[in-house]
């Protein structure tokens, strides 16, 4: 998968759980500004508890992304380390050097 697309896919994650969850929690999240907030610490895996699900279907959808979050954050960062296992590896076969 393309650095670009796992970008691309991450931002609609983002943006339709937040939607979702100030649509399903209103009494919860006051402004879709809070809900931005508390779908980030969700998936950075964070949760600070300042704001929590209230309805049956508000948890079951947090159960949902906590799940997501912890692929997403896995996946994110098994990127980086390939990306600096293939940098490190080009170094020690010379090819990141210039030659003239």
């Amino acid at each position: 998968m393309k650095r670009e697309n796992l970008y691309t896919i991450c931002h609609f994650i983002h943006i339709s759980c937040s939607i979702y969850c100030f649509s399903i929690e209103p009494q919860t999240f006051e402004s879709y500004l809070t809900s931005v907030y508390w779908v980030l610490t969700t998936l950075a895996t964070v949760g600070f508890g300042d704001y929590a699900p209230v309805t049956d279907l508000g948890k079951a959808f947090t159960i949902g992304l906590y799940i997501t979050g912890i692929g997403l954050v896995s996946l994110f960062i098994g990127k980086i380390i390939k990306s600096v296992y293939l940098i490190e590896k080009r170094k020690v076969g010379g090819k990141n050097e210039i030659y003239r």
